[in-house]
């Protein structure tokens, strides 16, 4: 890990603009998994949180550096006083990062990867074209500097909208998947002997499994959803994966996008027992009323 640790360090301090680029689709892959892999949700909370994902700021400041990049060459300026000036803005803009305020981490799941790889693949394929259209204008050092500058600034400009389209473009095998692993899951649970318990609400989920599952450890045998799942393909890929017999209680933290999510859910686990914590006004941008 600290051998990674001292890669990352070093791509961030001699390439700058990809570094922030991948962090920014990092950003947006964690947007689209809490939009349950929806493009046009994940694109909706896109607009109303541009600034978020794609600060103004941000994009102005390396344009700016593209228009002095290209005025030193002009101006006859070895290729090396540009490549600082990149340098110089991509320190900028990585400092001011502002990380999503986020309650949980990015899920890596085999959906998240399949998704996340796609998007990196076309920014690549962006960047990568802006560099080759540079190679017919400038030299070869040229080429790399301005044509980097470029590629990645509309990159980084376009990376919520590179990760809309991989989501797009894999969703009718995702959907296939999906409906073969939820299956999957309401076989196993048709024949798991333990008692199922579940828990939802507009808040204290989590607080409240973990004090549940504590508590029944005192007594019995006793398997929990892990954190941050609580949808239907996490609960789905938990079961699957890691669901024994040996466990006599599962308690299983539900949460719901919008209205019909628990009927879902409930659809593959069988609850015998339910903890509703609390109904409140957490969640009205999807339900609409209390």
């Amino acid at each position: 890990m600290s051998r990674l640790l001292r890669l990352a360090r070093a791509a961030a301090a001699a390439l700058p603009y990809p570094v922030a680029v991948a962090l920014r689709q990092l950003d947006c892959l964690y947007i689209l998994q809490l939009e349950r892999y929806s493009p046009a949700r994940y694109l909706g909370w896109a607009r109303r949180h541009r600034g978020h994902l794609v600060p103004s700021a941000e994009v102005g400041v390396q344009l700016l550096a593209l228009a002095l990049g290209a005025g030193l060459r002009g101006l006859g300026a070895p290729w090396p006083a540009a490549y600082a000036v990149w340098l110089a803005a991509g320190h900028w803009a990585l400092r001011r990062r502002r990380p999503l305020q986020v309650s949980q981490r990015l899920q890596w799941t085999a959906r998240a990867v399949r998704v996340g790889a796609l998007s990196f693949l076309c920014t690549g394929l962006l960047a990568a074209g802006a560099i080759g259209a540079a190679g017919a204008l400038v030299g070869a050092a040229w080429q790399l500097v301005l044509g980097g500058m470029a590629g990645f600034t509309l990159a980084g400009a376009l990376a919520p909208v590179a990760v809309a389209l991989a989501a797009r473009l894999l969703a009718p095998a995702e959907q296939r998947v999906a409906r073969r692993f939820v299956s999957q899951a309401a076989e196993r649970m048709r024949r798991y002997p333990g008692t199922v318990i579940g828990v939802t609400g507009s808040y204290g989920k989590t607080g409240t499994k973990l004090v549940l599952a504590d508590l029944l450890a005192a007594k019995y045998r006793v398997f929990k959803t892990p954190a941050g799942v609580n949808t239907t393909m996490g609960i789905t890929r938990v079961i699957r994966e890691d669901l024994r017999d040996e466990a006599e209680y599962f308690v299983v933290e539900v949460s719901a996008y919008g209205p019909g999510e628990i009927r879902e859910v409930c659809e593959v686990v069988r609850p015998r027992l339910a903890i509703l914590t609390a109904v409140g006004v957490q969640h009205l941008e999807r339900f609409g009323t209390p």
